[in-house]
C-alpha cells in the first residue's frame, strides 16, 4: 500500500522521534486493569475511600476489609466535599492503617457530576502526599455503574508520567460488583 506510506523527513532527529512514538504505540501496555475485588486479600498501610456522601454511607461499604468502628465514625463525620482522616485496625495487618475518607461534592460545575476526573484526581493526589516512597495506597471509589471511564481518567490525571509518583496505587470501584483497578506508576509491578 504505497499510498499509506508517509513522506520521510530529512532530519534524523525527527525520524528517530517518530519511530520512538510508533514503537510506544505498538508495544503499548495499559497501566489500568479491572479485577474482581474478592481476589484482593490484603489492605495497604494507606487507604483512600472516595465517593458521593450518600453512597459512602450505604451499608455495602461495611463489607470492605478495612471497615471498623473508626472508619464508621469517619464516615459519619465527613461532610459533602470534605475529607476526614482516621487510623484503623485491620484484621490480618500489623499496626494501624491510615484511612482517608473523601466525600465528593454533590455538584461539580457544568456537568453536576461528582465523578468528574478533576474531583477524583484532587483526592488521589492529596492522598499520595502522605504515602512514602515504595508504599502502596489503596483507593476505593464508591461510584455508580458506568463510572469506570471517569475513574480511569482520574487515575491517568492524578498519576501522569510527568509527575514523579513514588507509590503504587490500587483502585477499587465499589458498586453492585467490586472491582480492583491497579494503577502502576511507571515500570512498577503489582503482584496481588
Amino acid at each position: 500500500m504505497p499510498a499509506m506510506k508517509r513522506l520521510r523527513s530529512e532530519s534524523a532527529v525527527e525520524e528517530s522521534a517518530v519511530s520512538a512514538y510508533v514503537q510506544t504505540c505498538v508495544k503499548f501496555k495499559s497501566n489500568v486493569t479491572f479485577t474482581d475485588i474478592s481476589k484482593v486479600s490484603c489492605v495497604a498501610a494507606h487507604v483512600l475511600l472516595v465517593g458521593a456522601l450518600g453512597q459512602l454511607r450505604d451499608s455495602s461499604v461495611e463489607s470492605l476489609r478495612f471497615y471498623c468502628p473508626a472508619v464508621a465514625e469517619a464516615l459519619r463525620r465527613v461532610k459533602d466535599g470534605a475529607t476526614v482522616k482516621t487510623l484503623a485496625v485491620v484484621a490480618g495487618r500489623e499496626g494501624y492503617t491510615e484511612v482517608t475518607v473523601t466525600a465528593l461534592p454533590a455538584t461539580a460545575s457544568r456537568t453536576n457530576c461528582p465523578y468528574r476526573a478533576d474531583s477524583l484526581s484532587e483526592a488521589v493526589v492529596a492522598a499520595c502526599g502522605t504515602v512514602d516512597e515504595g508504599e502502596t495506597l489503596d483507593v476505593y471509589v464508591r461510584a455508580p455503574a458506568g463510572a469506570e471511564a471517569a475513574i480511569a481518567n482520574a487515575v491517568a490525571r492524578a498519576l501522569s508520567h510527568s509527575n514523579r509518583v513514588a507509590c503504587v496505587t490500587r483502585f477499587h470501584l465499589c458498586e453492585f460488583l467490586f472491582f480492583l483497578v491497579s494503577l502502576l506508576s511507571r515500570d512498577e509491578v503489582f503482584a496481588g
